[in-house]
């Protein structure tokens, strides 16, 4: 096939593979800025979902000091009530004293 020996020796041998594609620098496209582009909405959180949140920290800080309050409130009356029987018993102590 005399066609197909002009198209093998009519091209250039070439250092790069052949499945390696170059583009000139006028078809290239542009790069992406960022820093001009809008972010999407899935990206962004609004002011209201940012206020929700914080309200909700403020209820969770407000929930756990409350509970904390309440054990520290059951520790205290616990503590008085030993405190009473302990004073109670030093008063009787010194009754039995004081009447022999």
């Amino acid at each position: 096939m005399p066609g197909q020996r002009l198209i093998e020796h009519g091209r250039s041998v070439s250092p790069a593979p052949s499945d390696l594609s170059m583009k000139s620098d006028w078809s290239k496209e542009e790069p992406s800025n960022f820093r001009e582009s809008e972010p999407s909405d899935s990206m962004t959180t609004t002011k209201e979902e940012q206020d929700h949140s914080k309200v909700e920290l403020v209820k969770d800080n407000q929930h756990k000091l409350k509970e904390d309050l309440k054990r520290k409130i059951r520790n205290l009356q616990k503590e008085l009530k030993e405190l009473k029987r302990f004073l109670l018993n030093i008063s009787r102590e010194r009754q039995n004293v004081e009447r022999a």
